[in-house]
C-alpha cells in the first residue's frame, strides 16, 4: 500500500499543527442529498467571521502568551498519524469522512491540546453532554401564514408542534470536564445558569465534500449580498448542513460549531443578529434561545484542508485546518455558551496571564508602569510544562516580585531566542 508520508516527528505544537493534510480522493456519490428535518433552525444573517479569518488574532493576543507556547520547542511530540492512501484516503460518504477526521485531524487536535492542558485547560475533542431544552416550533416559511381551517376544529389541531431538539445529535462535539465541576446540579444552578460540568462545547457536523461545500451559498446563490437567505432558498438541499450545524449550537447553547470535511473547516460563532438590551442580567437563557431562533447571525469562517505551513513563525499567514480547530479548542475551553454580545476574540487571558494581573493589580500603584506593559505585551518568560506543573497558582502568586524581575532582565534575551524558531524540512509523499 501507498502511505502518505511524514517525515520525523514535530518539535513543536505550531510543527504539529500546520503539517499538510493527506490528499484525499473523492469518489462520485450515487445521491448528494443532505439530512433534512422540518425543525433545524436557520440563522437569518450568514456573514464573513473577520475577526477570526486573520491568523494575526493568534500572534497578537493582548493577555496571552498561546501563540509562544505553540512555537516552543519541544521534545517528546507524538509522531503524526499514518495514513493509506488507498483505504484511509478514499472518500465514499460520510463514513469515510469521520474515518479521516478521527484518524488525523482529531488525533493531530489533540496531541497539540495535550502539552497545554494543565496552563489552558482547553475544551478536549470528545462529545459533551446535550441538556434538555425547551421544545422548538417549526420554523414557518417567510412570506406564508398557515391557512385557518374552513370548519371548527378540536382544540389540540389549533396548537403549534413542537420537538424536542436534544434528540438530535451532532457527530461530535467537545468537552471539559473538572473536578470542581463534578458536583450534581443544584437547584440553584438551573435558575441562575447552565449547568457546565461535561456540557457539550463546540458540537462538530462531518459532511463529505461531495454533498456540501460553503462556497454553494454563494454559488448557488443561497444567500445575498447582505448575508440574507434569497426567497425560500433556506430550504435548499446545500442550505440543510448550515442548518443542522445552526440547530445544533442552539441545542446546546454552544456559541462556536463546525462542519468539517476533506475539503474545508467551515467554522462559525452564533449570535443573536440585532444588539440585545444593555442590560443582559435580567434575561433568561430562554430568551436569548428565542432570540437565536428568529433572529440569530451566524459568523462564519472557512479554511481549506490544502493549506499547510513550512518555515518561520514569523511568516506565517494563514490558517490551517488543525491549527483553527486547536484554538477554537481552548477558546471553547474557557468560555462556550452563547451570548448576546461576545467580548473580543483578542482579550482572551489564559490562566497564567490572569493570576499575574490579578497579582499585578493588587502590588503597590508605584511600581514602574513598564513591567505590566512588557507583560501584556507577551514578554514574559515561557516556562516550562514541568515548571507549571509543579508550582500551583497560590505559589506563583506568592514569588511574584522576584520572578517579574527576572522576566525583564531576560525579555530582550529571549525576543532573540524566539526569532530563531524554525521547523524542519519535511516530506509529505512516497515518489
Amino acid at each position: 500500500m501507498r502511505r502518505f508520508q511524514t517525515g520525523p516527528p514535530p518539535t513543536s505544537i505550531l510543527e504539529l499543527l500546520t503539517h499538510p493534510n493527506p490528499p484525499v480522493n473523492h469518489a462520485n456519490l450515487r445521491s448528494t442529498t443532505n439530512t433534512r428535518h422540518a425543525f433545524y433552525h436557520f440563522p437569518r444573517e450568514i456573514r464573513p467571521w473577520t475577526e477570526f479569518s486573520d491568523i494575526s488574532l493568534l500572534k497578537h493576543l493582548d493577555e496571552s502568551n498561546l501563540f509562544r507556547e505553540a512555537c516552543q520547542q519541544r521534545q517528546g511530540l507524538p509522531a503524526y498519524p499514518t495514513m493509506f492512501h488507498d483505504t484511509d484516503c478514499q472518500i465514499r460518504g460520510e463514513p469515510a469522512t469521520e474515518h479521516v477526521l478521527s484518524k488525523w485531524t482529531s488525533t493531530i487536535v489533540m496531541s497539540g491540546l495535550d502539552p497545554i492542558q494543565s496552563l489552558y485547560n482547553p475544551a478536549r475533542w470528545a462529545p459533551g453532554e446535550v441538556l434538555q431544552r425547551q421544545a422548538s416550533e417549526r420554523p414557518e416559511v417567510r412570506g406564508k401564514k398557515r391557512s385557518q381551517p374552513s370548519r371548527k376544529c378540536a382544540e389540540r389541531s389549533k396548537r403549534k408542534r413542537t420537538y424536542d431538539l436534544s434528540k438530535l445529535r451532532p457527530d461530535s462535539g467537545s468537552s471539559r470536564t473538572e473536578a470542581s465541576e463534578s458536583k450534581a446540579p443544584t437547584e440553584a444552578d438551573s435558575d441562575t445558569k447552565l449547568y457546565t460540568a461535561g456540557r457539550e462545547r463546540f458540537p462538530k457536523e462531518y459532511k463529505p465534500a461531495q454533498k456540501w461545500k460553503s462556497s454553494h451559498l454563494y454559488d448557488l446563490n443561497l444567500i445575498d449580498e447582505n448575508g440574507e437567505w434569497n426567497d425560500s432558498k433556506e430550504f435548499h438541499n446545500s442550505a440543510m448542513p448550515v442548518r443542522q450545524a445552526y440547530s445544533y449550537c442552539i441545542q446546546t447553547m454552544c456559541r462556536y460549531g463546525c462542519i468539517l470535511s476533506c475539503h474545508e473547516a467551515f467554522i462559525f460563532r452564533i449570535k443573536p443578529r440585532r444588539k440585545g438590551p444593555e442590560d443582559t442580567t435580567h434575561l433568561t437563557q430562554e430568551e436569548l434561545e428565542s432570540k437565536l431562533i428568529s433572529d440569530g447571525m451566524m459568523e462564519f469562517v472557512s479554511i481549506p484542508w490544502s493549506n499547510y505551513y513550512i518555515g518561520p513563525q514569523e511568516t506565517l499567514n494563514d490558517w490551517t485546518v488543525n491549527l483553527a480547530l486547536w484554538f477554537v479548542h481552548v477558546l471553547a475551553g474557557d468560555e462556550f455558551e452563547a451570548s448576546w454580545t461576545y467580548s473580543p476574540l483578542a482579550s482572551y487571558r489564559d490562566g497564567a496571564t490572569a493570576a499575574i494581573k490579578v497579582n499585578s493589580d493588587t502590588m503597590n500603584s508605584e511600581e514602574p508602569d513598564t513591567v505590566n506593559i512588557e507583560q501584556r505585551q507577551g514578554d514574559k518568560a515561557p516556562e516550562s510544562d514541568s515548571t507549571l506543573s509543579d508550582n500551583s497558582d497560590a505559589a506563583m502568586l506568592n514569588r511574584k516580585s522576584n520572578k517579574r524581575k527576572r522576566e525583564v532582565e531576560g525579555s530582550e534575551e529571549e525576543e532573540e531566542d524566539l526569532a530563531h524558531f524554525s521547523f524542519h524540512k519535511r516530506l509529505f509523499y512516497n515518489s
